[in-house]
């Protein structure tokens, strides 16, 4: 009988065993384990860099804000359309500038994707100081600036249902009244033009649905006051003051500019708001609020809303900060210009 020793190799070599059944099963649960770790780690790394991305593009708009008011005596552009009357002297466009505002900067001859001549809109006012030429619209600026008007973790730029991707704002641009690629809302309160004879605050303009008041709150005197037509020097508190801030959501699509969900600006004005005497000019009045103003913060809970984590949102303001904004901190960040 041969022995082992004696066997060719191909015979004396053992068997392998493979991996049984069972052993197989811990395998695939092990790894089912770890990617159930990782898998939410890397979801919120993602975010975190979505989130420190969209603070950087709003830092950026706030820094180039600064700039502008530093070349116009300290205004900074109106958010009011050019379409607004003028009492007794037809749209604010045909208007000289001393009339409205010797601040407000108007697109040249030379434009690109807008009317020459008319009033630049608050986004398109501030592209040359972010690296854009005058004649270019935010939208219609070189990609690198463009993208700084638009929040990474903006559901509403890829939403379709109401009127294609983007938001509203009012605006003097060629495509006014659509959906633009744009994800912050500019302080209705401090850039508003308030012209005589309007006999209220102030007025975003006539743009979709009629006319839009601007009634800043004075929480201290509990009484509105007049919107300040880009005037940084009549804030009471820059630091605390915003500039631009997250919004929009398709949460309301109704009621006019001022419960549209989708129209990007914010206000103190207790008639929009529904605050009444309890408003306090910050964004604790629309965290607060229960009618449809409330809609206009980008929150997990309304449709195409939700933009950072833990609710919040970003803001810059009008010191140039820039800081995350939610239900915790909203008491700190003002509206009203008359807010301390």
């Amino acid at each position: 009988m041969p022995t082992p020793a004696s066997l060719p190799a191909h015979v004396r070599r053992p068997r392998r065993r493979g991996f049984t059944l069972i052993e197989l099963l811990v395998v695939i649960s092990i790894i089912a384990l770890l990617i159930g770790i990782l898998l939410p780690a890397l979801g919120a790394a993602r975010e975190t860099a979505r989130s420190a991305a969209c603070l950087s593009n709003i830092r950026q708009m706030g820094i180039a804000t600064a700039s502008f008011a530093a070349d116009h005596n300290n205004y900074v552009q109106t958010s009011t359309s050019d379409l607004a009357p003028v009492p007794g002297a037809g749209p604010i466009k045909d208007n000289p500038p001393s009339v409205i505002s010797q601040y407000n900067e108007r697109f040249p001859s030379s434009a690109v994707g807008a009317d020459p001549g008319r009033i630049k809109d608050w986004a398109s006012a501030i592209v040359p100081y972010m690296g854009g030429s005058q004649n270019q619209t935010f939208s219609d600026a070189d990609p690198k600036v463009s993208r700084a008007f638009i929040c990474p973790s903006d559901l509403g730029q890829t939403d379709d249902s109401a009127g294609g991707p983007g938001w509203r704002i009012y605006n003097n641009i060629t495509n006014s009244g659509q959906n633009q690629p744009i994800s912050y809302a500019v302080n209705a309160d401090v850039t508003s033009l308030a012209l005589p004879g309007w006999g209220f605050g102030g007025r975003l303009g006539s743009k979709w649905t009629g006319s839009l008041n601007i009634q800043p709150i004075d929480p201290e005197r509990v009484r509105t006051d007049v919107a300040l037509s880009g005037n940084l020097d009549a804030l009471r508190n820059a630091t605390s003051t915003f500039a631009y801030a997250g919004a929009g959501t398709r949460q309301n699509l109704t009621g006019g500019e001022a419960q549209d969900s989708s129209i990007l600006f914010y206000t103190s004005s207790p008639g929009i708001t529904g605050r009444g005497a309890n408003a306090v000019g910050t964004f604790e009045d629309l965290f607060e609020s229960t009618n449809a103003a409330r809609y206009k913060l980008p929150l997990e809970e309304y449709a195409s809303g939700g933009r950072h984590s833990n609710d919040s949102f970003n803001g810059s303001f009008y010191d140039g900060h820039a800081s995350n904004i939610n239900d915790g901190t909203a008491e700190d960040a003002n509206i009203s210009p008359y807010a301390q």
